[in-house]
């Protein structure tokens, strides 16, 4: 797709839309679409007003500037001087938006008649705000932490192979690759996992379909999981139980395992798989970073965390910034 075809507000519309369709076929949420149709709208208005934008190519870090000051300015007005201007992690999550749309343009332009891609990304170098969730700190497995929690439980499973090596291993797993919470994983009932009908390359359906109820928002969820992750602990409980029951119980109780004995479950596996870590919400951290990192995607990280707001989603953006910046060092 050319980058430029004509004035910056036709060149602006032309790729609105396509990133439009994009988003569409991601499947986001309705509050997603609407925070980002609102921003790329105002900005595109900006632009087309903005006497230094000629072409789409104009759109240097000064304009950015200008567009998000020129927002603080609405704000300030709407909110009758309350507030001069954005909190940081609002205006973390405008720069977000307009670099998923920069960055997308980059990723879809073709090169120019002299083979060069132009690329946005040098204008939002060094633009976040600086103390943006500065004061939280989020804990999460890193990669040798992860791998060696899911070793040791698939060596008990082989080892040993007790019905609570198949909870320990199926409950955590669930949290660490589809990011559900203790809460929510611990009221699944068999049933709850069901074959996805997403398909990948070779026409195989490669996911489950885990449906939520109990969820934090009060509302019916779901989330992904790759087969793969948890095939063999759902052959298990299969053989045991049927599809209205709960998963996460013991042989022939009545009551659901709760969240303290699975906390205390959960402090033995990472003692005995050598990770000096505790706490369970860490697993959903886990799974929110690992995604991000993998497609740099932070409406990714929203969708597989289930947030109905990208300013609580921000904060892994934060984290893997950080976590680079202390490898450097």
């Amino acid at each position: 797709m050319k980058l430029i075809t004509g004035s910056a507000k036709k060149d602006f519309e032309r790729w609105y839309k396509s990133f439009h369709r994009h988003m569409t076929h991601q499947d986001f949420e309705k509050n997603t679409y609407l925070v980002y149709n609102r921003i790329l709208l105002a900005f595109g208005k900006f632009i087309s007003e903005h006497e230094d934008v000629e072409i789409i190519t104009d759109i240097k870090r000064d304009i950015i500037l200008s567009f998000l000051e020129d927002l603080e300015f609405e704000y300030s007005k709407r909110s009758k001087g309350k507030r001069q201007k954005f909190a940081p992690k609002t205006k973390g999550l405008y720069i977000a938006i307009l670099k998923a749309f920069t960055g997308y343009i980059d990723d879809h332009c073709d090169p120019d008649d002299n083979g060069v891609i132009h690329t946005f990304e040098p204008e939002f170098k060094r633009l976040a705000p600086k103390n943006i969730n500065k004061k939280k700190k989020i804990k999460y497995l890193n990669d040798d932490e992860i791998m060696n929690t899911i070793d040791y439980l698939d060596r008990k499973i082989e080892e040993r192979g007790s019905h609570y090596d198949f909870i320990h291993s199926l409950a955590i797993k669930i949290m660490i690759y589809a990011g559900t919470r203790i809460t929510e994983t611990l009221q699944l009932r068999l049933g709850d996992i069901i074959e996805s009908d997403i398909t990948n390359v070779h026409g195989v359906r490669d996911f489950y379909e885990i449906q939520l109820f109990d969820t934090k928002s009060g509302e019916e969820q779901f989330t992904l999981i790759k087969k793969s992750n948890i095939e063999k602990e759902l052959e298990y409980f299969r053989s045991i139980i049927g599809e209205d029951d709960y998963i996460f119980k013991g042989i022939g109780a009545e009551e659901r395992i709760d969240r303290s004995n699975f906390y205390k479950s959960v402090k033995k596996v990472f003692e005995s798989a050598g990770v000096k870590r505790q706490g369970l919400h860490i697993f959903r951290h886990t799974a929110a970073i690992s995604v991000y990192r993998k497609t740099k995607d932070i409406l990714m990280a929203k969708e597989l965390l289930r947030h109905s707001s990208l300013n609580t989603t921000m904060v892994y953006v934060t984290v893997v910034k950080r976590d680079l910046a202390d490898g450097l060092r």
